[in-house]
């Protein structure tokens, strides 16, 4: 494929399967520096691939890519990369060494931006991620990094904000899947599937305090995804949220007590500790409400909010 100076192959945010390799000519790549949000220009070698980790992972392009000079390109569907490179080892070695720079170069620059010469927070940093790929409309990368602080953190400093932006995920979803369906697109998309739009509109109930219409969702989402599928154990754990702030303490333990059975090393399972603990404590059986608080409090690791929660329950409990 020939390309005229100042055509653009690519804008950032596209979607698109393609991968290309400079065949002869200039071609610039125009992204932003995750840092400090400044413009950052790389030169594409003659011989050197460009697109790819956006075509493998089907996320929006990183960058613009731009043509300097009169350029010609050669283009790859990705399973026509990927039978290139299968018969050509020097490739596969080469995008190696690309992808072990580019991840060097972005672990520093993401150290950097979530702080700090002392020791790192990770639950702010894990807000941060999500918040910058919202911030960039790269809705799915985004969407995992908020569901996964809400999974450890769910009630953690920022998590309103953390479901708050979920919410508009939800709702960005919603528009564009109207929009497709008004207008009978199929076009290849990034977008989230009907079962996580579902999710986040749960969670937005969840946020709003309608907790039997999220409790109802939830429970729904899990069963449809299956207890393995990936929004089957996050809903089910929060549905057993929703028990809790329902007030419904005996089916909240018994709800947490099968889950943890299942899944004993699930991700959520201090949390999971904690709301069984806190329901015995509400039942007033405090016996066993401290034998789970305790056991909660030693868990805790990291998780400054659930050692905070456990240890005032503990405390309320040992005063009385």
């Amino acid at each position: 494929m020939t390309y005229k100076p100042g055509s653009v192959i690519y804008f950032r945010g596209d979607v698109g399967d393609k991968i290309y390799v400079l065949k002869n000519g200039r071609v610039m790549l125009t992204s932003e520096d995750i840092e400090t949000g400044e413009e950052i220009q790389e030169r594409v070698g003659v011989g050197e691939f460009f697109g790819v980790k956006s075509a493998f992972g089907k996320y929006p392009r990183e960058e613009n890519a731009q043509v300097l000079s009169p350029s010609d390109v050669i283009i790859f569907s990705v399973y026509e990369f990927e039978q290139y490179a299968a018969a050509n080892t020097r490739v596969v070695l080469k995008m190696l060494k690309v992808f072990s720079t580019q991840l060097r170069r972005i672990h520093t620059k993401v150290t950097n931006l979530l702080d700090q010469a002392e020791q790192v927070d990770p639950e702010l940093g894990l807000f941060r991620i999500g918040e910058y790929y919202h911030r960039r409309r790269q809705y799915s990368q985004a969407t995992y990094a908020l569901e996964r602080y809400l999974a450890i953190y769910p009630n953690g400093r920022s998590s309103k904000q953390a479901r708050d932006l979920l919410s508009e995920v939800s709702s960005h979803a919603e528009r564009y899947s109207s929009e497709q369906t008004t207008s009978g697109g199929h076009g290849e998309t990034d977008e989230l599937s009907d079962l996580g739009r579902r999710y986040l509109k749960a969670v937005n109930q969840y946020g709003n305090g309608d907790f039997d219409a999220a409790f109802n969702l939830f429970r729904a989402v899990g069963q449809e995804s299956g207890e393995h599928g990936e929004y089957g154990l996050k809903s089910l754990y929060e549905a057993g949220r929703c028990l809790h702030a329902l007030g419904r303490h005996d089916e909240t333990i018994r709800h947490f007590t099968a889950l943890l059975q299942k899944f004993p090393k699930m991700e959520q399972l201090p949390w999971a500790l904690y709301f069984i603990g806190i329901s015995y404590k509400e039942k007033n059986e405090n016996d066993r409400a401290l034998s789970f608080l305790r056991k909660v409090q030693s868990m805790a690791g990291n998780d400054a909010e659930l050692r905070k929660k456990a240890s005032n329950a503990i405390n309320a409990l040992e005063s009385e």
